[in-house]
């Protein structure tokens, strides 16, 4: 189930709530992963997650900003794992919970009698704090430890341009912070852009 609200304050400002419930089984990816053993004992991961957005409407309604704030509580997650002989396979780690900011702007411009028709910048970013909730694995605890490969902070900037004679122009940049590459956090890719 799903249940939203939204309260418009006026025609350029908006708030929005939503509660929402949900479960996700295994793939069959996860199912039959790379070792070749068919993995029976998965359950599917379910959770609640929980959201509100601001959202305003300016210059015309060429300019959109968005804030949003979550929080998603998921249990039974599926993680990847691997064995010693480097096959891939999956297991039903504990809880994970997800908070986090997002911030969305999008530009937009139409433009008549000129070289160029239309053009638009998007730009977002997002602050992540995925951590374990319970959950150990043999003899290790990594309760409250970050979730791997998953960064704390992304930043994106895109840009599109579109002439008149039909000539079209996309720019994009991405930047993320170091993100962990293993349960214990002892591992770190560097941030990279």
């Amino acid at each position: 189930p799903k249940f939203s609200l939204m309260k418009q304050f006026s025609p350029r400002f908006h708030w929005l709530a939503s509660v929402s419930r949900g479960f996700s089984p295994p793939t069959v990816a996860e199912l039959l992963p790379s070792t070749g053993v068919i993995s029976t004992n998965l359950e599917a991961e379910s959770g609640w997650n929980y959201e509100t957005t601001l959202r305003s409407f300016l210059l015309r309604n060429k300019l959109t900003l968005e804030l949003t704030a979550f929080y998603f509580k998921l249990n039974d997650a599926l993680v990847q794992r691997r064995d010693i002989s480097g096959a891939d396979f999956f297991v039903n780690a504990g809880d994970v919970k997800q908070k986090g900011i997002e911030f969305h702007a999008n530009y937009q411009q139409q433009l008549y009698r000129s070289f160029i028709r239309n053009f638009s910048v998007r730009s977002d970013v997002t602050l992540n704090h995925f951590q374990y909730g319970i959950f150990i694995k043999g003899t290790d605890n990594f309760s409250g430890k970050n979730v791997p490969s998953v960064p704390c902070s992304v930043f994106s900037l895109l840009a599109d341009v579109q002439t008149e004679a039909g000539f079209y122009l996309n720019a994009s940049y991405y930047a993320a912070s170091s993100i962990y590459m293993n349960d214990a956090n002892s591992a770190k890719a560097e941030a990279y852009h």
